[in-house]
C-alpha cells in the first residue's frame, strides 16, 4: 500500500475481522468469512496496483507522495521560478549595460 494511514487501515481492519468471528464453529461460515476474507484481499492488492500508478517515483520526504497532476504543477511552477530569474538578472545586465549616445550614430 502506498501510503502509512491506508497500511494501519487495513491492518486494523483485518484484526477487527478475526477477532469477530475467532468463536464461529459452523465450517460453512468460517468457509463463507476466509472466501471474503480472500476477496477483500484481492481488492485491496487491485486498489494498491492503481494507486501506484499514480504516485510519484520518487518521494518527496518520508510518507508522502505526489500525483501526477500536482507533480506536473510544481513542475511548472519551478520553471516559472527560473524564468523570472532568469528575466531578472537579463534586467539587471540591461540596466547595468553602457548607454549608447544617439548624437554619435
Amino acid at each position: 500500500m502506498p501510503t502509512k494511514n491506508r497500511r494501519a487501515w487495513i491492518k486494523k481492519k483485518a484484526q477487527i475481522g478475526f477477532k469477530e468471528k475467532k468463536n464461529l464453529t459452523d465450517s460453512e461460515d468460517i468457509d463463507f468469512h476466509i472466501r471474503l476474507a480472500e476477496t477483500h484481499l484481492e481488492s485491496v492488492k487491485v486498489q494498491s496496483s492503481h494507486l501506484q500508478l499514480y504516485i510519484d517515483d520518487e518521494p518527496r520526504q518520508k510518507g508522502e507522495f505526489l500525483f501526477p497532476m500536482q507533480k506536473a504543477r510544481l513542475d511548472e511552477f519551478a520553471r516559472q521560478e527560473e524564468e523570472r530569474e532568469r528575466l531578472k538578472l537579463e534586467a539587471k545586465k540591461l540596466k547595468n549595460a553602457p548607454k549608447f549616445d544617439e548624437d554619435l550614430i
